[in-house]
């Protein structure tokens, strides 16, 4: 009997072998099980209304969970079980489908430069554009600390304290755009059922590619601008802030842990485009003591897709005093250049007073860095 990965199989007592009850006419019925104990690596104990079974799991078993298994066939020595889902994961499945499907930036920064060359476009349209950063403003460290707060992350902490978030923050101009969109339309565009790209998980630290628009909207925007690519538009902005608000939730009531992460995305526009920059930010305090009250552990990933150089991702850590710097670059030629200009960096850090320890270039991506386990689930899928 093979058993899948949500599957368990469990065995039955001689008695019952070669019965009346057989898989058969037991397919459909739930059992109501505990988790007693993991006998080795696939085997464990359930405590059953029929009395204490063995069963075994592709999966991990939790001892002291209680679980409902539906039987879905088996033999005459075991039934096969499906391992149900939870009465929060269901709920959590239900509320999925009310919540707005999120997208990352890249087809909406891909469709606003179409938009802003047409006479009748909205105006928040071309200021959204003229807001964005460029590559220049993340050069120096007053400047992107400036794009940081204006990624749109601490929107509502503004609101908050009674502050008005400056005209250049994301999150701000995507609200004035949509709202503006509204009215133009006639119609709430939230309203309307999403088909702009494939949801994007949360959470995830990657390097975002930049998105092409399909020809076929290319030939329509040569042309005109009907109110099915305004509404493909709303529908962008609708998942953009989404996953703007997924990301906001990630860190939400983080003040006081130990451990806060932050992640966001900046569209960053370019001579020849725009891409998305993500950022990821750790303060790890849980090594602080009385002596050093303020000590933290500080970890910053950069993550950005460039149409000819691939994939690179730049983590900046702190260990030990010291500073270090990791490259992951997606293609061997950048990887290369990379590594070639490891040295400078290197000394460019010691000219600023930093203890230095590694700075290293490595080929390939490294393996999925996702948020703490609490900020999954729901949010991967929807916002």
């Amino acid at each position: 009997m093979r058993i899948a990965p949500n599957q368990a199989a469990v065995v039955l007592p001689p008695a019952a072998q070669a019965s009346v009850v057989t898989p058969a006419q037991a397919i459909g019925a739930v059992l109501r099980v505990e988790v007693l104990a993991q006998l080795d690596l696939l085997r464990y104990k359930l405590r059953t209304p029929t009395g204490e079974r063995i069963a075994e799991s592709r999966t991990p078993l939790n001892v002291g969970d209680k679980l409902a298994l539906q039987v879905v066939g088996g033999d005459d020595k075991r039934l096969l079980v499906d391992k149900m889902p939870t009465p929060a994961q269901q709920a959590n499945t239900q509320l999925k489908t009310f919540l707005p499907k999120q997208l990352d930036a890249s087809r909406l920064m891909a469709l606003l430069p179409a938009l802003a060359a047409k006479a009748e476009a909205p105006e928040g349209v071309a200021k959204l554009l003229e807001h964005l950063p460029k590559p220049s403003q993340l050069m120096q460290a007053d400047t992107l600390q400036q794009a940081i707060k204006n990624s749109g992350l601490f929107y509502e902490r503004g609101l908050a304290q009674g502050t008005l978030p400056p005209p250049e923050d994301l999150k701000r101009q995507i609200l004035q755009l949509r709202d503006e969109l509204k009215q133009k339309l006639g119609l709430d565009a939230s309203n309307q059922t999403t088909t702009a790209g494939a949801s994007h998980a949360a959470g995830k630290v990657e390097a975002l590619q930049r998105a092409t628009l399909p020809n076929a909207l290319l030939k329509i925007l040569a042309q005109s601008l009907p109110n099915s690519v305004l509404q493909l538009l709303g529908q962008e902005l609708d998942g953009v802030l989404a996953r703007m608000v997924s990301h906001q939730l990630l860190h939400a009531g983080d003040e006081k842990k130990q451990h806060q992460q932050w992640l966001m995305e900046l569209p960053v526009q370019d001579r020849d485009g725009i891409d998305l920059l993500q950022i990821h930010i750790s303060k790890d305090r849980r090594q602080a003591s009385q002596q050093q009250p303020g000590f933290a552990l500080w970890k910053v990933s950069l993550s950005l897709s460039l149409p000819d150089k691939g994939a690179v991702i730049a983590t900046l850590s702190q260990q030990d005093e010291r500073v270090h710097v990791q490259f992951h670059a997606e293609q061997a030629d950048t990887h290369a250049w990379i590594n070639q200009h490891c040295p400078a960096l290197r000394q460019r850090l010691i000219d600023c007073g930093l203890q230095v320890g590694h700075v290293q270039a490595q080929r390939g991506l490294p393996h999925d860095d996702t948020l703490p386990k609490g900020a999954s689930g729901l949010l991967q899928e929807r916002a």
